[in-house]
């Protein structure tokens, strides 16, 4: 249940032309591959280098939320105290809430993704459903790139006090 506010947190703290770049440009992505790849390419498809990448994305996301919570600076500090206008489950999230949901939503996107692609490949059959399940990866990596590119900014200049 916990997974499901995590999530709902994250959506809710984001501004509606947000959702252009986490939802409709990975979906975008998504039908596009549909239409480009070969049901013969994705029946191919072996899942290690998805779950290689997984692995080495969540290891490096790890360490950039341990150093986000680590990070001692008075930025951040004050990230910490500057309240934004989204209220989540009757809390007004500060700047470092947000930066912080967004890393952990990555995580835990992560972590399924990974999950997904050592079991779900083993019990599919059909070169549709195959080829529907990559392009599904294809979209779903898309937008943990986009928010860990989004986190690595918004850290970035929560430390530099740039914005």
């Amino acid at each position: 249940m916990e997974y499901l506010l995590l999530i709902l947190e994250f959506f809710l703290s984001k501004k509606i032309r947000s959702y252009i770049g986490l939802i409709v440009v990975p979906v975008f992505i998504s039908i596009f591959m549909y239409n480009t790849i070969s049901v013969e390419i994705s029946e191919n498809q072996t899942y290690g280098n998805i779950i290689t990448l997984l692995g080495i994305l969540l290891g490096f996301t790890i360490s950039l939320f341990a150093i986000f919570l680590s990070a001692d600076n008075d930025n951040i500090s004050k990230s910490k105290t500057t309240f934004t206008k989204f209220i989540v489950f009757g809390k007004e999230l500060s700047v470092f809430d947000i930066m912080q949901t967004s890393i952990a939503y990555v995580i835990m996107m992560e972590c399924l993704l990974l999950i997904l692609n050592i079991t779900i490949p083993l019990a599919l059959e059909s070169a549709e459903a195959k080829n529907l399940f990559l392009v599904v990866n294809i979209g779903v990596l898309s937008h943990i790139v986009i928010i860990l590119l989004r986190s690595i900014l918004d850290f970035y200049f929560a430390l530099s006090k740039r914005s």
